[in-house]
């Protein structure tokens, strides 16, 4: 029984998780293994952007997070060598932030489970 549970811990540790927190100005998303080490971590700002208009324009912030999220992504698995395949669990914020920025990352997240 207790070798059981070391085996499960063990296991346990090389889970890897995809998390998207997508904010209204930057897309982070990390790649990390339970046990905190981070095996890529990319960010995409749009700060540059929005500067322009002296602050943030929700729709711009929407079209830039759906333009960039997938190349984020693919750099993010590159980096950490991983597949779709190979991430366990994903994580992605639902709040607070802009809906339509919001809508992306959470779209974007169920993907992965729909292609299965």
């Amino acid at each position: 029984m207790h070798s059981q549970i070391i085996k499960k811990e063990r296991e346990k540790n090389y889970e890897k998780y995809l998390h998207l927190n997508h904010l209204v100005m930057k897309l982070p998303l990390q790649l990390l293994r339970m046990g905190k080490k981070f095996l890529s971590n990319i960010i995409s700002t749009q700060i540059d952007i929005h500067k322009e208009f002296g602050g943030v324009v929700p729709e711009i912030a929407s079209r830039h997070h759906i333009e960039n999220i997938l190349p984020v992504f693919t750099e993010a698995l590159e980096k950490a060598s991983c597949k779709l395949s190979d991430i366990d669990y994903i994580a992605v914020t639902n709040t607070p932030g802009l809906i339509g920025s919001l809508l992306v990352g959470l779209m974007f997240a169920k993907i992965p489970k729909l292609c299965q």
